[in-house]
C-alpha cells in the first residue's frame, strides 16, 4: 500500500469515527413532571441546568452553570442504558389512568436522534427508567433555585385578591359533591358520554361558595382543546355541592376537579 493510499484510508477512518461520535453525542436531557396544581421542567446540557416551575398560574425560571462531572455522570448512566436496544417505551400507566398524582416524561437527545418516554408515574417497573429518573431529580434538587412552595403561595394570594369573603384551601370539613367521590365520578363519566370521540384529561379550578355554588371556574390544564372545553362545560353545569365548613360555619373553599375518561 502506498503512503498516499494509507493516508487516505487513515483520514477516512478518522472522519468516520468523528461522524459516529457526533451521531452518538449526548446533547440534552429533559424531564417534565406535572399534576393537578403545577409543573416542573428540568433541562440538562453540557453547559447549563435550566429549570422552570409553575404552580397553578405563577411561573418562574432560572439558568445555572452545570458542573462537568455531573454532565459526565449523566453520560455514563445513559450510555449504560443503551436506549436504542431496550424496551423503553411501554409504560405501566397512561395519561387517563392517573388521577391526582404527579407524572413525568423524559426526553434524551443524542446527535440527530431523540428518545422520549411515555408519561409514567412512580409505579413504572422499568429499572432503567427508575435509575435515570432518580438521577435527574437528584441533580435537579442540587441545582434548583426556585421554591415551588413559594410559587404556590403566590398563586393562592393572586386567587384570593379582590374577594370580599376569605377563600380557603383547607378547612375542617371540605366541600363534597352530593353522594361523595363515587357519585362525582359517575356524574362526570355520564356527562362525557354526550361528547363524541373525546379522549384525555383536564383539570378545572373552582370555588365552592358558602351556598354550594361553583364560582370562579377556570381551566388549569388539558391534554387537548376538546377535553378542556368539555370539562369547563361539565363543571359549569354541575348541581350544588355541599359547602365546606370552618368552625362549623359555611365558607368559600377552592378546589380542583379532574375531568377525564377512565379505562377498565
Amino acid at each position: 500500500m502506498s503512503a498516499t493510499n494509507y493516508c487516505i484510508l487513515l483520514f477516512s477512518f478518522f472522519c468516520g469515527t468523528l461522524h459516529a461520535q457526533e451521531e452518538n453525542k449526548l446533547l440534552e436531557v429533559n424531564i417534565t413532571s406535572f399534576g393537578e396544581l403545577g409543573e416542573y421542567q428540568y433541562t440538562f446540557n453540557q453547559d447549563h441546568f435550566l429549570e422552570k416551575k409553575t404552580a397553578v398560574t405563577i411561573s418562574d425560571s432560572s439558568k445555572t452553570k452545570l458542573r462537568l462531572r455531573d454532565w459526565k455522570r449523566l453520560n455514563e448512566i445513559i450510555d449504560l442504558m443503551k436506549l436504542d436496544s431496550i424496551q423503553f417505551y411501554n409504560s405501566s400507566t397512561n395519561y387517563a389512568d392517573i388521577d391526582g398524582d404527579w407524572y413525568s416524561n423524559i426526553e434524551v437527545k443524542k446527535g440527530n436522534i431523540s428518545y422520549r418516554t411515555p408519561n409514567y408515574d412512580a409505579s413504572n417497573p422499568n429499572r432503567h427508567l427508575i435509575i435515570l429518573d432518580s438521577t435527574l431529580w437528584t441533580l435537579g434538587k442540587k441545582y434548583s433555585k426556585i421554591s415551588w412552595e413559594r410559587l404556590y403561595e403566590q398563586s393562592n394570594e393572586e386567587a384570593l385578591n379582590n374577594k370580599t369573603e376569605p377563600v380557603y384551601l383547607i378547612v375542617e370539613q371540605m366541600p363534597t359533591y352530593p353522594g361523595g367521590k363515587d357519585s362525582l365520578s359517575c356524574y362526570i363519566q355520564n356527562q362525557l358520554l354526550n361528547y363524541d370521540s373525546i379522549e384525555g384529561k383536564a383539570y378545572v379550578r373552582a370555588i365552592v361558595d358558602q351556598h354550594g355554588q361553583l364560582t370562579s371556574i377556570e381551566l388549569l390544564k388539558a391534554s387537548n382543546d376538546l377535553i378542556g372545553k368539555s370539562a369547563l362545560e361539565i363543571v359549569k353545569e354541575m348541581p350544588l355541592w355541599i359547602p365546606g365548613k370552618k368552625r362549623n360555619r359555611n365558607v368559600n373553599v377552592q378546589i380542583v376537579i379532574s375531568v377525564g375518561l377512565k379505562y377498565p
